[in-house]
């Protein structure tokens, strides 16, 4: 990506343009009009082509800023592990990563084609989240988003994402949103495997002193009825062995 910007060629080339076409002019206005032709009639039309050049040259420059711009943030978006998208209040999605098909299986067309096409992935375990969420981040309300839930991925398996969204304004008014999804599955197994591993044996499964303690207390704050069945095995600390 050619980001330096080499202003002074693109001024010289404009006023050399702007020259050529105000002096192009005034040779015809000598040529048919202009009878006694004096050599500081050159003065006004040159400063004038000056002017006009410097001015084309400015834009020029601009716009180049811009297209720099944009051609860096597409970068930066572009090779991003993560995918993000921006999307229109009524659901057209105006940009979406490439990352999109390593997280989800599906390409950027599949949600250009379709509106709202993340809805259609939202795992149904968290779909009222997702509800909920869409709402906020629909209204009026400008405010920050960020929350974890799952996806269906297109082979079908599911996925734990860190869904971060925020409102897009143009001119004080909102017209869509921006959103940044990042893949959190094997952090979340691996917080289920260590939670796992803290309340349950892992030699035969089952709870342990831990979850059996955790699980009474819940009873006797709910003021819940139940029943503790002792058993007691002769000799299993041997055949445990």
């Amino acid at each position: 990506m050619k980001r330096f910007i080499n202003t002074q060629k693109i001024y010289i080339t404009s006023i050399l343009a702007s020259l050529l076409i105000v002096e192009s002019f005034f040779a015809m206005q000598v040529i048919f009009v202009i009878k006694n032709f004096q050599w500081y009639y050159l003065i006004i039309p040159t400063a004038l082509g000056t002017l006009i050049g410097v001015l084309i040259g400015k834009i020029q420059i601009l716009k180049a800023k811009l297209q720099n711009q944009e051609k860096l943030f597409r970068t930066i978006a572009d090779e991003a592990r993560e995918f993000s998208y921006f999307r229109m209040l009524d659901g057209k999605y105006e940009y979406v990563s490439p990352a999109v098909q390593a997280i989800t299986g599906y390409k950027q067309e599949d949600f250009y084609k379709n509106k709202n096409f993340f809805n259609s992935l939202i795992s149904p375990k968290d779909i009222d989240l997702w509800l909920d969420h869409l709402q906020d981040t629909n209204s009026t309300q400008n405010k920050h988003q960020t929350l974890e839930l799952r996806i269906i991925h297109k082979d079908g398996h599911e996925v734990w994402i860190n869904h971060s969204c925020s409102a897009i304004y143009e001119d004080d008014k909102k017209i869509g949103v921006r959103s940044v999804n990042s893949d959190i599955t094997k952090r979340k197994l691996d917080a289920q495997s260590i939670l796992e591993l803290s309340i349950y044996d892992k030699l035969t499964t089952l709870p342990n002193r831990h979850k059996i303690f955790e699980t009474l207390h819940s009873l006797v704050d709910a003021e819940t009825p139940f029943t503790i069945l002792f058993l007691d095995l002769n000799r299993f600390k041997k055949i445990n062995d």
